[in-house]
């Protein structure tokens, strides 16, 4: 009698744990699948941000060495 409760209690834990480990294998598939498509979108989208900060920037930049030169030649011209 020991015996055969023993052995069904044996059997309703590995099966109870395979099932477990399927379903975490199949979660852990579908989070994997869903991270990779959703990192191509926020790649895409940060690569586009920072050319546009990049550019921006550029502008400033440009901007900036514009002025100075136009007031380096305001004090050359009252020279």
């Amino acid at each position: 009698m020991k015996f055969f409760s023993f052995l069904i209690c044996f059997c309703l834990i590995f099966a109870c744990s395979d099932v477990n480990t399927e379903l975490e294998n199949r979660s852990f598939h579908l989070a994997d699948s869903i991270f990779n498509a959703h990192n191509i979108a926020y790649q895409y989208e940060a690569d586009s941000l920072c050319k546009s900060l990049e550019e921006n920037k550029m502008s400033y930049l440009v901007d900036s060495i514009i002025e100075v030169r136009r007031a380096e030649i305001k004090l050359l011209r009252k020279l």
